[in-house]
């Protein structure tokens, strides 16, 4: 007798479970590329606060990013961070955005972010309304005392003596 050979046209059932990790993997690659967010640059001339990975960018008290990154500046006279931000974020990064990094600050006649005292500093955002698609920025010092693009007159006021008066006093006509 002759044994009979008869090649096999079916795929084993070992290749099943790589095909289903390649697909699987596939297809997080893809779905992590879509929905990535814009990475940008901040920088500071004071970064008092920032930490890496934990430092949160809000818009609105909604958290929109995380500081990926803070170094010094290659004149170590400040500090650039570098933040991804989530994809949602993009209409919102226009030429005259603004931030500023929120701390406990107390002065004379006002006291703000008491709250970072248990949760830590942040970075608030407040975006402009120029042409859409920068990527680096650089930080207030102070929080701005108005928002952007609210409505009112700006004036500069010139004294010999203003020692009483401070930025966001009234000014009375």
């Amino acid at each position: 007798d002759q044994a009979e050979l008869k090649k096999s046209s079916t795929i084993s059932g070992i290749w099943v479970i790589p095909l289903i990790a390649l697909v699987l993997g596939v297809y997080m690659v893809i779905h992590t590329w879509m929905t990535e967010g814009p990475e940008i640059t901040i920088a500071f001339d004071k970064a008092t606060g920032l930490v890496q990975g934990k430092t949160k960018i809000k818009y609105r008290d909604v958290e929109m990013g995380t500081v990926q990154a803070a170094d010094l500046t290659p004149d170590f006279d400040g500090g650039i961070a570098t933040v991804k931000l989530d994809r949602q974020v993009l209409p919102l990064l226009r030429d005259d955005t603004r931030f500023w990094v929120v701390t406990a600050r107390v002065s004379l006649g006002n006291v703000s972010g008491l709250d970072t005292l248990l949760s830590g500093a942040y970075i608030q955002m407040a975006p402009g309304t120029g042409k859409e698609g920068h990527r680096q920025y650089t930080a207030l010092e102070q929080p701005p005392l108005t928002p952007t693009g609210a409505p009112g007159l700006r004036l500069n006021l010139v004294s010999a003596a203003a020692s009483s008066v401070s930025a966001g006093d009234a000014v009375l006509y």
